[in-house]
């Protein structure tokens, strides 16, 4: 009888420890699962940023393209603008070259057309002296 005691012990003891260890198995599986559905969690979440991440890429790079056609279209209105200016100087050069030229026929055609003051009358050579005397004492 006191074997079946001792043994009944022993099977109660074995028994007790076995619950001891499920229930330690238990918390720990509980523990495991948490930890599995915090890193889901934040697997998603990274996932979701980095949807945006590459949508905000996207839009960046649509931008940055946008900003490349416009500076090359300002880029050909500035050189169409200094091809412009360029020809508006040459024409001004031009027209300035044609006016010296005018003026320099002009200056001619006075030298062969004579002047009252030219004559060799005394009257016109006194008026002479006279504007030139007046000149000179301006002071």
């Amino acid at each position: 009888h006191m074997e079946l005691v001792q043994v009944k012990g022993d099977y109660t003891n074995e028994h007790d420890r076995m619950k001891e260890q499920l229930a330690n198995l238990t918390n720990l599986v509980d523990t495991k699962t948490t930890d599995l559905t915090k890193s889901h969690e934040m697997t998603t979440s990274l996932q979701r940023e980095l949807c945006a991440s590459k949508i905000e890429t996207t839009k960046a790079m649509e931008l940055m393209t946008a900003l490349s056609e416009e500076n090359f279209k300002l880029k050909q209105e500035a050189e169409a603008m200094s091809q412009s200016r360029l020809q508006y100087e040459q024409r001004e050069q031009e027209r300035k070259a044609e006016v010296l030229r005018l003026h320099a026929k002009l200056e001619e055609i006075h030298s062969l057309v004579p002047s009252p003051s030219q004559d060799s009358s005394k009257d016109g050579n006194t008026a002479v002296v006279k504007a030139e005397g007046v000149c000179a004492t301006v002071p």
